[in-house]
């Protein structure tokens, strides 16, 4: 069975990692084969057992190459705050894949935004509507405003701060916010400067 061939498969792996796909489960399972096919192109890590999905050094070479491959690691490593940290400092918006509970963790939030401020928007509903959590960090980046809660953008004491910190953050204000004096005043003070 050429499937299950290792010269073969190793063969077709250095010409198209994505012959990984094709592989017997056993040689899926083979971490010489798997590290072959994800050292070309680590989203190939989708077909690698679930035990290898689950081993921290074969993640970790993935997420190494390409921090998306996240998406494909065991919901156990993505729970572990080093492989999490190792891929949303590489690519913050890995923190997309990232579990619940390190959504909501201010270090691996912090590290994914400082690489990439965008990534807020994967972050937990609680950080997202940490008002001291996303002004003390908006030199990460104006997107933090952007995706920080709605309630967040409604509050007019939370959204005179931001402009204060970055005149932008106006306008990712609630509409009506816009409109409002302190708002447009905070805003033309921080337009002079």
């Amino acid at each position: 069975n050429l499937k299950n061939d290792k010269d073969i498969v190793l063969a077709a792996i250095s010409d198209d990692a994505i012959a990984l796909e094709y592989a017997s489960d056993n040689l899926k399972n083979d971490k010489d084969i798997v590290l072959a096919a994800i050292s070309d192109d680590a989203i190939v890590l989708e077909h690698a057992s679930d035990n290898l999905k689950n081993d921290k050094d074969i993640v970790l070479v993935a997420i190494s190459d390409d921090a998306i491959a996240l998406e494909y690691a065991s919901d156990n490593l993505k729970n572990d705050k080093d492989i999490v940290l190792a891929a949303v400092s590489a690519k913050g918006v890995a923190l997309e894949y990232a579990s619940d509970e390190l959504k909501n963790n201010k270090d691996i939030v912090l590290a994914a935004v400082r690489n990439d401020a965008e990534a807020l928007k994967y972050a937990s509903y609680e950080l997202k509507n940490d008002a001291n959590f996303i002004l003390e960090n908006m030199d990460k980046g104006i997107f933090l405003i952007k995706n920080a809660s709605n309630e967040l953008k409604i509050n007019k004491q939370f959204m005179l701060k931001a402009i204060k910190i970055n005149r932008t953050a106006y306008l990712f204000a609630d509409k009506l916010l816009k409109q409002n004096e302190q708002i447009l005043q905070a805003y033309n003070e921080a337009s002079k400067e």
